[in-house]
């Protein structure tokens, strides 16, 4: 029986030898990797990234008409709240709304000539 078994030598040694097999191949694989990898990775990624979008937005300003560096105009909002004493403004009614609460919660809405009352939607 011990002739035809193998020993637990022969089985450690076997193990080994897959193991550093394994390790060729994964070297291997890691090599054929490198080569196929672009020559000359961005060394600062995140600059590169900012530099892109910096020339984007001075393109889109000079289509524009702007000048370099100077934002873009605020869209015009139905929100005055500053000009309302923070109340906002009915984007249907051009009003301002006032702030309502009961046991259920608070919704700004105004009163309609009819009576009835307008959430802005």
């Amino acid at each position: 029986m011990t002739a035809t078994l193998p020993t637990l030598q022969d089985i450690i040694e076997a193990c080994e030898e897959r193991a550093a097999q394994r390790v060729a191949e994964r070297a291997a694989a890691q090599a054929a990797q490198a080569q196929q990898a672009p020559a000359s990775a961005p060394a600062d990624l995140p600059a590169l990234l900012q530099q892109a979008v910096q020339q984007a937005l001075a393109a889109q300003g000079s289509l524009n008409g702007q000048a370099h560096g100077t934002p873009p105009p605020a869209p015009p909002s139905t929100d005055t709240a500053a000009a309302n004493g923070g109340a906002p403004v009915c984007p249907l009614h051009h009003v301002p709304m006032e702030l309502r609460t009961n046991e259920r919660g608070s919704w700004w809405s105004h009163r309609l000539a009819d009576g009835s009352y307008c959430k802005g939607k």
